[in-house]
């Protein structure tokens, strides 16, 4: 459980340790410096916890922070899995964060990115209250598309505005699909195609 100047140090027998700091009541503001860690098998920063790392190796599993936590990089961070920062925690990086998996900042909580971040194109979610803050930008292998909440495409609301709403959810899907051909282009449209049999022999067949 970490307290102001608490240090951990990775048993040398556990090359890839799990490694945890839990507040556990600590006051708020006591940072919890921590240093000579090499790669984890996951990062998890909980509880009133105030990590400040100096170093560190790969995180092979989710780097998570949450439930009032914070935790501050000052190094560039790589992280072979997720990262969630929710539940009213602080993430700040100041180098470079390479990741693979989703990023998720959510309840009220806040990520700061001084440095350039690289993330697969994956899930990217910024919901209830947070806000993410990319300094130097960030290079996603893909499209992306914000929006407020997904109420717009319920089908109460497609009910009653006659389909615009719904035909733009259909262009937002081809933009992201970033189709190759004219022939794979949806038509801007929305039309409803019966097929009408000349006689009953027909419609059997």
């Amino acid at each position: 459980r970490g307290g102001a100047g608490t240090v951990y140090v990775k048993p040398a027998s556990d090359p890839l340790a799990q490694l945890i700091l839990d507040g556990g009541g600590t006051p708020m503001g006591a940072q919890t410096p921590v240093s000579g860690v090499g790669e984890v098998r996951s990062l998890i920063l909980a509880n009133g916890a105030d990590g400040r790392f100096t170093d560190l190796g790969t995180v092979h599993a989710p780097l998570s922070i949450t439930n009032s936590a914070s935790g501050q990089f000052n190094v560039p961070v790589t992280v072979d899995g997720p990262l969630s920062i929710t539940t009213n925690t602080t993430g700040q990086f100041a180098g470079a964060l390479s990741m693979s998996g989703d990023l998720d900042i959510a309840d009220g909580s806040t990520g700061r990115f001084a440095g350039p971040v690289t993330i697969p194109p994956s899930d990217v979610d910024i919901t209830n209250g947070s806000a993410a803050y990319f300094d130097s930008g960030m290079t996603f292998p893909g499209s992306l598309i914000v929006m407020g909440n997904s109420s717009w495409l319920t089908d109460q609301v497609l009910a009653q505005v006659e389909g615009e709403n719904l035909v733009l959810g259909l262009n937002w899907i081809d933009w992201l699909a970033q189709e190759d051909s004219l022939a794979g282009v949806r038509s801007k449209v929305v039309t409803t195609r019966q097929v009408l049999f000349t006689s009953r022999t027909h419609r059997d067949l």
